[in-house]
């Protein structure tokens, strides 16, 4: 049959990954002299199947004279089937008489050594808002209780050296003990649960949460100047001020770490 396509693969054998999955490139030249429009089609050999093959794009396509086009196949082999070695063609048929002009290309081979590996484990997906906000609630806690039985000790030790101290000691090592702790919670718990950038998200936590809780205060502050109600007081310290404290400084630092490590929330 007259030819109107050289047909040239990339590579003779193709290597699938784990999942018996490849891909192979075949260069489709028209040397017909005049313009003519081709169909790919793949041409399994022996026992392979067409279902394991797919041509990416447009299967027919318009060349022009002395016109080149790259087809790309792509290879999806089941689990089922068999080890042992597979061969497939890729072959173009002149769309204007089918019947009379066809090429065959070149034949590509790939072999199946065992069943595939299990499949790869997906991506990601939690971004780790909920983990950030309950280990700094967590380390809160824990640095709030360290925080009290130190100053505690710290107090009666340095009461009996400098009793102008003591008060300082205590101040100081109550405020340490809840910022140390919940900084070091965020990082325990996005560390424990496997998820990424523990380290910077902590860090960003500890200089978020400092900022936070001044304007924290200066919101209480507010609050007991302008409002005279005790229960109007009561219900804001629970209901806004003690949850943007505990939740804010998280959803901030997390927020930060995500859009400076993947450009995105």
């Amino acid at each position: 049959m007259p030819s109107l396509f050289d047909i040239t693969a990339a590579e003779t054998r193709v290597n699938l990954d784990s999942q018996r999955r490849g891909e192979v490139s075949f260069t489709v030249t028209n040397t017909s002299g005049q313009p003519v429009r081709g169909l790919a089609r793949i041409a399994p050999q022996g026992a392979a199947s067409p279902a394991w093959f797919s041509i990416v794009g447009q299967a027919e396509r318009l060349f022009s004279i002395a016109g080149a086009q790259q087809y790309t196949v792509q290879i999806a082999v089941p689990a089922d089937v068999p080890a042992g070695t597979y061969i497939f063609r890729l072959d173009m048929i002149g769309v204007e008489n089918p019947d009379e002009f066809f090429t065959e290309g070149p034949s590509v081979a790939f072999t199946l050594t065992d069943r595939p590996g299990p499949p790869p484990e997906p991506p990601q997906t939690q971004k780790g808002y909920i983990t950030t906000v309950v280990g700094a609630v967590v380390g809160l806690l824990a640095g709030i209780t360290a925080g009290i039985v130190l100053a505690l000790i710290l107090g009666v030790i340095v009461n009996q050296i400098f009793k102008d101290l003591a008060g300082v000691v205590a101040i100081g090592t109550l405020a340490l003990g809840p910022w140390i702790g919940s900084s070091l919670g965020v990082y325990i718990a996005l560390n424990t649960r496997s998820l990424n950038w523990p380290r910077e998200t902590a860090g960003i936590f500890a200089a978020v949460v400092f900022a936070w809780t001044i304007v924290c205060f200066l919101l209480l502050a507010l609050i007991f100047n302008i409002l005279t109600g005790d229960t109007i007081r009561a219900i804001l310290v629970l209901f806004v001020v003690l949850p943007l404290w505990l939740i804010a400084p998280g959803v901030i630092a997390r927020g930060i770490t995500l859009r400076w490590k993947t450009g995105a929330f």
